[in-house]
């Protein structure tokens, strides 16, 4: 497979292994056509951005074991995004180099938008969770409205 090609495969997201036919203890490192070093292990395969939780209970309706269910739901993906972002970052490091300033810019755009709904989710989880306690100050105090 010509350089070229193999450039083009990893920065259509394949892993570098699948496109240069390395297995991961082979890919270590390679030096470009420029004579630069790259580290190829730092490139591989992130995967696809972690799914987010399913639909978070309602406040108003909701128990104590709901929200502390939806609230460990949101912490592990929210350490989840964390992870797979760190990882896109390791690989920027690498296919950033043969990425043109467009495909750098879809790249960071991407990376935006999984940040952005991991933030929303957060959100929508907190705001469950003050409409919880609201109601639960509004029963003790012997009303519903």
């Amino acid at each position: 497979m010509g350089k070229s090609v193999h450039w083009a495969a990893m920065v259509a997201g394949l892993t570098v292994a699948a496109a240069a036919g390395l297995t991961p203890a082979s890919a270590q490192s390679r030096t470009t056509a420029g004579g630069t070093s790259v580290d190829l292990s730092e490139a591989m395969d992130c995967g696809a951005p972690p799914e987010q939780p399913a639909a978070l209970p309602d406040g108003e309706r909701a128990t104590a074991e709901d929200l502390r269910q939806a609230r460990q739901q949101v912490s592990r993906y929210s350490k989840a995004v964390t992870a797979w972002l760190n990882c896109r970052d390791r690989r920027a490091k690498v296919v950033f180099t043969f990425m043109t300033d467009e495909q750098k810019e879809r790249w960071n755009e991407d990376l935006d938008a999984i940040h952005t709904r991991r933030v929303a989710v957060e959100r929508e989880m907190n705001q469950a969770i003050r409409t919880f306690n609201e109601r639960l100050e509004r029963e003790q105090r012997g009303g519903t409205g």
